[in-house]
Protein backbone atom coordinates (compact mmCIF):
# COMPACT_ATOMS: atom_id res chain seq x y z
CA UNK A 1 0.00 0.00 0.00
CA UNK A 2 3.08 2.47 0.77
CA UNK A 3 4.09 1.57 -3.00
CA UNK A 4 0.26 2.56 -4.02
CA UNK A 5 0.62 5.74 -2.11
CA UNK A 6 3.75 6.87 -3.21
CA UNK A 7 2.45 6.46 -7.02
CA UNK A 8 -0.13 7.75 -6.66
CA UNK A 9 1.68 11.57 -5.35
CA UNK A 10 4.11 11.11 -7.88
CA UNK A 11 0.87 11.64 -10.65
CA UNK A 12 0.59 15.34 -9.31
CA UNK A 13 -2.64 15.86 -8.00
CA UNK A 14 -2.60 19.70 -8.71
CA UNK A 15 -2.74 19.48 -12.23
CA UNK A 16 -6.05 19.64 -13.92
CA UNK A 17 -7.47 16.32 -15.63
CA UNK A 18 -10.69 16.10 -18.03
CA UNK A 19 -12.21 14.26 -21.15
CA UNK A 20 -14.95 16.18 -21.17
CA UNK A 21 -16.51 16.73 -25.01
CA UNK A 22 -18.55 19.80 -25.37
CA UNK A 23 -20.94 18.47 -27.93
CA UNK A 24 -21.09 19.47 -31.97
CA UNK A 25 -18.90 21.00 -33.52
CA UNK A 26 -16.24 19.94 -31.71
CA UNK A 27 -13.99 17.12 -32.56
CA UNK A 28 -14.57 14.18 -30.01
CA UNK A 29 -12.00 14.01 -27.15
CA UNK A 30 -12.03 9.87 -27.34
CA UNK A 31 -13.95 7.25 -27.94
CA UNK A 32 -17.56 6.77 -25.99
CA UNK A 33 -18.49 3.81 -24.58
CA UNK A 34 -22.18 2.32 -25.46
CA UNK A 35 -25.17 3.91 -23.79
CA UNK A 36 -22.82 6.67 -22.48
CA UNK A 37 -24.92 9.44 -21.56
CA UNK A 38 -25.14 12.56 -23.57
CA UNK A 39 -22.11 10.51 -25.69
CA UNK A 40 -19.88 11.81 -22.75
CA UNK A 41 -16.41 9.70 -22.35
CA UNK A 42 -16.24 7.41 -19.49
CA UNK A 43 -19.95 7.27 -18.80
CA UNK A 44 -19.77 11.20 -17.98
CA UNK A 45 -17.05 10.82 -15.32
CA UNK A 46 -14.70 12.48 -17.09
CA UNK A 47 -15.01 16.06 -16.42
CA UNK A 48 -12.89 16.11 -13.61
CA UNK A 49 -10.46 12.92 -13.66
CA UNK A 50 -8.41 12.11 -10.69
CA UNK A 51 -4.50 11.04 -11.26
CA UNK A 52 -5.38 7.63 -9.82
CA UNK A 53 -8.19 4.92 -9.19
CA UNK A 54 -7.52 2.42 -7.57
CA UNK A 55 -10.11 -1.01 -7.49
CA UNK A 56 -11.70 -1.13 -4.15
CA UNK A 57 -12.47 -4.18 -2.17
CA UNK A 58 -16.43 -3.86 -3.06
CA UNK A 59 -15.37 -3.09 -6.66
CA UNK A 60 -13.72 -6.73 -6.40
CA UNK A 61 -16.90 -7.77 -4.85
CA UNK A 62 -18.83 -6.88 -8.14
CA UNK A 63 -18.76 -6.76 -11.71
CA UNK A 64 -19.44 -3.09 -12.79
CA UNK A 65 -22.75 -2.80 -14.44
CA UNK A 66 -24.14 -6.24 -13.43
CA UNK A 67 -27.14 -5.97 -10.70
CA UNK A 68 -27.07 -2.07 -11.37
CA UNK A 69 -23.91 -2.12 -9.26
CA UNK A 70 -21.33 0.80 -10.38
CA UNK A 71 -18.75 3.48 -8.76
CA UNK A 72 -15.94 5.76 -9.56
CA UNK A 73 -13.56 3.00 -10.60
CA UNK A 74 -16.17 1.25 -12.45
CA UNK A 75 -17.04 4.25 -14.62
CA UNK A 76 -13.27 5.21 -15.49
CA UNK A 77 -12.33 1.63 -16.23
CA UNK A 78 -14.73 0.02 -18.35
CA UNK A 79 -14.65 -0.48 -22.16
CA UNK A 80 -17.32 -0.83 -24.49
CA UNK A 81 -18.63 -3.98 -23.16
CA UNK A 82 -18.39 -2.98 -19.30
CA UNK A 83 -19.00 -7.02 -17.98
CA UNK A 84 -15.73 -8.00 -19.13
CA UNK A 85 -13.28 -7.51 -16.57
CA UNK A 86 -12.12 -4.21 -14.93
CA UNK A 87 -7.96 -3.26 -14.23
CA UNK A 88 -6.54 -2.91 -10.63
CA UNK A 89 -5.31 0.97 -11.65
CA UNK A 90 -6.78 3.38 -13.65
CA UNK A 91 -3.92 6.14 -14.00
CA UNK A 92 -4.07 9.75 -15.96
CA UNK A 93 -0.59 10.89 -16.22
CA UNK A 94 -0.24 14.38 -18.06
CA UNK A 95 3.45 14.07 -18.15
CA UNK A 96 6.09 12.78 -19.34
CA UNK A 97 7.81 11.78 -16.16
CA UNK A 98 4.71 10.84 -14.69
CA UNK A 99 4.02 7.85 -17.59
CA UNK A 100 7.05 6.27 -16.71
CA UNK A 101 6.23 6.70 -13.06
CA UNK A 102 3.58 4.25 -14.23
CA UNK A 103 5.24 1.87 -16.59
CA UNK A 104 8.08 1.43 -13.77
CA UNK A 105 5.12 0.65 -10.83
CA UNK A 106 3.38 -1.80 -13.51
CA UNK A 107 6.81 -3.96 -13.78
CA UNK A 108 7.57 -3.59 -10.67
CA UNK A 109 3.92 -5.08 -9.58
CA UNK A 110 4.07 -7.33 -13.09
CA UNK A 111 1.16 -5.53 -13.99
CA UNK A 112 -0.16 -5.18 -18.09
CA UNK A 113 -0.62 -1.08 -18.83
CA UNK A 114 -2.97 -0.21 -21.40
CA UNK A 115 -3.74 2.98 -22.96
CA UNK A 116 -6.48 5.07 -23.65
CA UNK A 117 -6.87 6.54 -26.81
CA UNK A 118 -9.40 7.45 -29.83
CA UNK A 119 -10.13 3.79 -30.69
CA UNK A 120 -12.29 0.92 -28.55
CA UNK A 121 -9.33 1.41 -25.56
CA UNK A 122 -10.79 2.53 -22.66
Amino acid sequence: EENILAFAESLDFSISRSLYWPGFPYPRVCSVPIGSPDDQPLYGAAGALLPLYVKSKEDEAHSCFVDSYYSDFCLVSTRNNPVTGEPAFVAWPTTVGQVQEAVRFAGAHNLCVSVAGTGHDF
